[in-house]
């Protein structure tokens, strides 16, 4: 595993911990959640954006509004993310 794997990792847990912790995320919380997991995951795969919302079968404007924690995804939209691996399935 190479040092960034290993850095994104960590993040990934990071967030899981975070999440652990409260017992609920707040909307806002949750918006900037999903954003950083997106950024994260484009980052480990060296996608741009305009390679992500086409494998997530969105709009850049849209993936733009996820990233930034201004909207939220639709039902398709976290079960795309749930499939590459951005969100856990759960």
């Amino acid at each position: 595993m190479s040092e960034s794997d290993n850095f994104y990792k960590s993040i990934y847990l990071q967030l899981d911990e975070y999440k652990k912790k409260k017992t609920k995320l707040s909307a806002e919380e949750l918006k900037k959640d999903i954003g950083a997991r997106i950024r994260i995951y484009q980052d480990m795969h060296n996608l741009t954006q305009a390679e992500l919302a086409d494998r997530l079968n969105v709009s850049l404007r849209q993936l733009i509004r996820w990233k930034a924690g201004q909207s939220y995804p639709t039902k398709l939209g976290f079960k795309a993310m749930a499939e590459l691996g951005i969100l856990k399935k759960e």
